[in-house]
């Protein structure tokens, strides 16, 4: 449900009680896509798969692993977003290399909008996602940082042309030199 203002494809909103930020890709309701929706009116977007950081089972699940990093790392932070939620959150980071792991239960031909929990206290930074070996269109670019609110959900978009099955292996490559690159947790959604 909206609680104010409008949604639209390409805005940005903040999803309660998760506070997950994400971009919408589409305004679903009962009577099909709309425009935009307006404050009162439901829409929806599925959660359809989550990484759990350092939560082994979860990891495994997913098949995650780090290679070719030059240093990889395990981080416990609290640390808070620019609104001011403090969050606790365990994750992972490396220097160089690529993150991989599988993304499950995925519907067919329909884009795959990739959340991570990063800690921003260093950006300028931008990454590559590959599914199945396919580079997935654009990088990602992290620019700036913030040392003082550091919680940041990043996103990105995997093109439904590339979902092609109900599982799928995402590759998240480092591309800037030098950088670690953090990830607490990871969240996918689809459009309904």
């Amino acid at each position: 449900r909206i609680l104010g203002g409008r949604v639209a494809p390409e805005y940005l909103v903040r999803v309660l009680p998760s506070l997950v930020q994400s971009k919408v890709a589409r305004t679903v309701t009962l009577d099909g896509d709309l425009y935009q929706a307006i404050n009162g009116q439901s829409v929806t977007l599925t959660l359809v798969d989550e990484i759990d950081m350092l939560n082994a089972e979860s990891e495994q699940a997913h098949a995650l692993t780090i290679t070719g990093a030059s240093d990889s790392y395990r981080a416990r932070q609290k640390l808070k977003y620019p609104d001011g939620t403090e969050v606790e959150a365990v994750g992972r980071a490396h220097v160089g290399g690529s993150t991989k792991y599988k993304s499950n239960h995925m519907t067919r031909e329909r884009p795959v909008v990739i959340i991570r929990l990063s800690d921003y206290v260093y950006g300028d930074y931008e990454l590559e996602f590959r599914v199945g070996g396919q580079v997935a269109g654009a990088y990602a670019q992290i620019a700036g940082s913030d040392r003082k609110h550091r919680w940041r959900n990043f996103h990105y978009e995997i093109p439904r042309g590339l979902v092609s099955a109900s599982t799928i292996e995402i590759e998240q490559v480092a591309v800037t030199p030098g950088r670690d690159v953090n990830m607490f947790h990871y969240w996918f959604y689809q459009p309904a």
